[in-house]
């Protein structure tokens, strides 16, 4: 039970942070989301591509 609400305080305090950091400076918060999101969803899907297909490549004899 305490770590539940100790996990529940470190997260609030967390995005408490963020949000003040995101009211402080609003162009950087404006170039995270803009550039910053749709960079990582392309980087989480190439690595998950490559991960499964050098096996699958490897295993038909094509690298």
């Amino acid at each position: 039970m305490m770590h539940t609400i100790l996990t529940n305080f470190k997260q609030n305090k967390f995005h408490e942070t963020v949000e003040n950091f995101m009211d402080h400076h609003p162009c950087v918060d404006f170039l995270a989301l803009i550039i910053g999101v749709p960079m990582s969803v392309i980087i989480a899907v190439s690595v998950c591509t490559t991960a499964i297909m050098v096996p699958i490549a490897w295993l038909m004899g094509w690298i």
